[in-house]
């Protein structure tokens, strides 16, 4: 596998907005998420159904409910199952610049120096339930409210 070949070079929000996010259903045209990376961080959700993920070298079934973390470079694609999920893709680095604490921290994680949690299930209520309020603001945020 040449990781290059992988890259997507799709913006990912504005300048003014250095966040996009993307409701996918069976009608969207990345339905089934081919292999690609990208240099921003995305955070995915599954809302309905399963998702069959690849992260690197890892594999993953995806349940309604529960939220991906892909870091910066991380080759990912996924085959759905009967799946609604929706993604939020954004460079962290834009947001936290003017936190000294933070930026030392994604620093860390960006070098992998840091191991985050790549799933969070129902034993991290307290996460999904942020992510639920991130979506949920996004959701009304989108121009078709998909």
């Amino acid at each position: 596998m040449h990781y290059l070949d992988y890259n997507e070079k799709q913006a990912h929000g504005t300048a003014d907005f250095p966040l996009a996010y993307y409701y996918v259903d069976e009608h969207h045209p990345r339905y089934h998420m081919p292999f690609h990376w990208h240099k921003e961080t995305e955070l995915l959700r599954v809302v309905e159904g399963q998702l069959r993920l690849s992260l690197d070298d890892r594999e993953y079934v995806v349940s309604a409910g529960e939220l991906i973390y892909i870091g910066e470079g991380v080759i990912h694609g996924g085959e759905p199952e009967n799946c609604i999920y929706e993604c939020a893709v954004f460079d962290p680095k834009p947001l936290l610049m003017h936190t000294h604490a933070i930026r030392r921290y994604l620093y860390r994680i960006q070098r992998r120096q840091i191991q985050i949690l790549m799933r969070f299930t129902q034993k991290q209520p307290e996460i999904l339930t942020r992510a639920e309020t991130l979506y949920g603001s996004l959701r009304k945020k989108a121009p078709d409210g998909k």
